[in-house]
Parts: C-alpha cells; sequence; structure tokens
C-alpha cells in the first residue's frame, strides 16, 4: 500500500486535487474526516492505549466518525476487530492509518490520499511509524485563500486571523519540505490551474504514477458529485477547472485588509513567489487594542457566516457535532 498526504491549508484546491487523483483507478482518495485533528486532543480521556478496552474504544468512535462524515465513504462499516488486526501498535496514528487502508483496499485500490492538510503538525509520528511515501504541499496565494474562508462555514474569516493561519501552515510545510527533500511534493494552486496537464504530469511522475486518460473527466465522477450534494463549499468540484480563478484579492479585498494581511504573513507570500505590495516597507504593528478591536470581529463574521450557510450544508454536519459533544461529556477526565 502506497500512502500520501497533501498538507496546506484548506480552500487551497485541495478537493479539486483530490477528486482528480481518485480519477487513478489504484488511487483512492475519500473525503477526509480529520480524524488526528478530531481525536488526537481527546487522547487522554480514552487512557493508556495499551490497555486493548482502552485502544478497542479509540478505534471504535474513530469508525464511527468516519460513517458520520458529511461526505460519505461508500460501503465504510469495519468492525473494531478487523481494524485492530490491521495495526502493529496500539496507537492513533497506527488506528489512522488501518482505517485508511481498509478503504482503499475495500475500493480495490493499493494507493491512498488523506487531505487533512494540517496533518503536517504530526510529521514526527508518521515519519517515526513510515506510514506515509510522500507528501503533497499544496500552496495558493493566501489572499484569495481567506476570501475563500470569508464565504466557508468552516476556518478563519477576518484577515489578521485568515493571514495567521495561512502564515503558519505554510511555514510548517516550507519546514517540512525542507526536512524530508523530495519526499515532499510542492505544487502552486495558480500553476495547476493554468496548466493542469502539465503540473499533474509532474506530481504523477514524483508519486510513481501514470497520468490516467480520464483524469480530467473529474466532474462527472461519482466521488465529485456526493462531495458538490454535501456543502455548498464543494460545489466546484463537479464544474471543468477554472483557468483565472486567482488573484480575486486585487478586486475584492480593502488595501487595508490586503495591508494587515501582509504585515502578518508577507515573508511566507513573497518565500512562495506570490506579489507583496505593503511588505516589508509598510508592515503594521498591532496593539493589544488592535488585537482585541479584532478579535471582535473575527467572533462577528463566524456568527454571520453560520447564518448564511444553508440548512442543508448545517445538516450533514450535525452528525459529527452531536457526537463530538457526546465524547466530550461521556469521556470526561
Amino acid at each position: 500500500m502506497k500512502r500520501i498526504q497533501i498538507i496546506g491549508t484548506q480552500r487551497s484546491g485541495s478537493n479539486l486535487l483530490r477528486v482528480m487523483l481518485n480519477q487513478h483507478q489504484n488511487v483512492c482518495a475519500p473525503h477526509p474526516p480529520h480524524l488526528l485533528k478530531t481525536f488526537y486532543p481527546l487522547l487522554p480521556r480514552y487512557g493508556n492505549l495499551q490497555s486493548s478496552d482502552n485502544f478497542a474504544e479509540l478505534v471504535e468512535d474513530m469508525i464511527t466518525w468516519v460513517e458520520l462524515n458529511p461526505v460519505a465513504w461508500r460501503g465504510f462499516s469495519p468492525s473494531s476487530s478487523q481494524i485492530i488486526d490491521k495495526c502493529t501498535s496500539p496507537t492513533i496514528f497506527q488506528a489512522f492509518k488501518a482505517i485508511y487502508d481498509w478503504e482503499a483496499t475495500l475500493n480495490g485500490k493499493n494507493v491512498w490520499v488523506c487531505k487533512s492538510m494540517t496533518n503536517y503538525e504530526f510529521a514526527d509520528d508518521f515519519e517515526g511509524e513510515k506510514i506515509f511515501d510522500h507528501y503533497i504541499f499544496l500552496y495558493r496565494d493566501g489572499r484569495d485563500v481567506a476570501l475563500s474562508f470569508s464565504k466557508a462555514i468552516v476556518g478563519p474569516k477576518s484577515a489578521y486571523y485568515c493571514a495567521a493561519q495561512w502564515n503558519y501552515d505554510q511555514t510548517a510545510s516550507i519546514k517540512l519540505q525542507q526536512r524530508l527533500g523530495p519526499k515532499v511534493f510542492p505544487l502552486s494552486y495558480e500553476q495547476l490551474i493554468q496548466n493542469p496537464a502539465g503540473e499533474l504530469e509532474r506530481l504523477f511522475a514524483a508519486i510513481g504514477l501514470e497520468m490516467p486518460e480520464d483524469l480530467f473527466e473529474f466532474p462527472s465522477s461519482a466521488e465529485s458529485r456526493v462531495t458538490a450534494d454535501a456543502g455548498e463549499m464543494w460545489k466546484n468540484v463537479v464544474r471543468p477547472i477554472i483557468p483565472d480563478n486567482k488573484l480575486k484579492y486585487v478586486e475584492e479585498m480593502s488595501q487595508t485588509d490586503q495591508n494587515i494581511y501582509e504585515s502578518v504573513a508577507g515573508a511566507a507570500l513573497h518565500s512562495l513567489g506570490y506579489p507583496v505590495y505593503y511588505w516589508p516597507e509598510h508592515t503594521l504593528s498591532f496593539s493589544e487594542q488592535d488585537l482585541e478591536r479584532m478579535a471582535q470581529k473575527e467572533a462577528v463574521l463566524k456568527s454571520e457566516a453560520k447564518t448564511r450557510t444553508p440548512l442543508h450544508d448545517l445538516n450533514l454536519r450535525r452528525g459529527q457535532d452531536e457526537f463530538h459533544s457526546h465524547l466530550l461529556q461521556r469521556k470526561a477526565i
């Protein structure tokens, strides 16, 4: 089994890349339930995982979480014992690997891709347990990422908080690339949408796979359709690639917000080859009062974003939301 992890920041074209990779006859790239992001903070509530009962309970809850994912993993219904049998040791990382292995095998695939992009946080554990063969560092101009987040149910909303998250993600991903060398394949979203055939040919060569002939038929695939049906923010995966879907911030982001963004993330933008207009000459400094004001703005924008979210999208997320609340109550320390 070959295993691939996409890293970076959401709203960077990662679902587009995922459904294209999923077109390959040997690749399983399911929509991510963010297993590690969800369960790693909960680990103290499960106690010592060397206890077979504790580990079985963790695995059972992780399986349930996948079954509640807004975008379904079709046919996924293993028992906890079937997943545990695939684990070489009782760790959350082995459980994570075994769950994806199970899904790939179920679909007759021998390669899987995880799109939980902040999993770079666990790179030391992945490398220690030899889980991933490749990482794909997908990056997009952070100012366009911020505009996309402003319209989505997930993620930060204001320029300052979007910049802080994007800067953190890119910095960590770049460090991992420097550390692991060619094991991490950098892929620019802008170059991907402008030259998809060329960029994907480079990517498939790097991960040791042949580029499928029907790759660009992804909009009509079952995976694209079920993803688009599960939420407004994924609707574009049933559309052909949009070559000019870039530089939107030039017209849609105020100059004030652009200045704030570059003051936080200008160095990372510059290092990835994006133009900067305010950094470093016009970098802003933020007082305690500024930070408090921006925190209040962020809270308001998040609340407004939730009220704009279609009821259908909220209902599809309700299962995981309620189960997470249940875990917090049932697993009180």
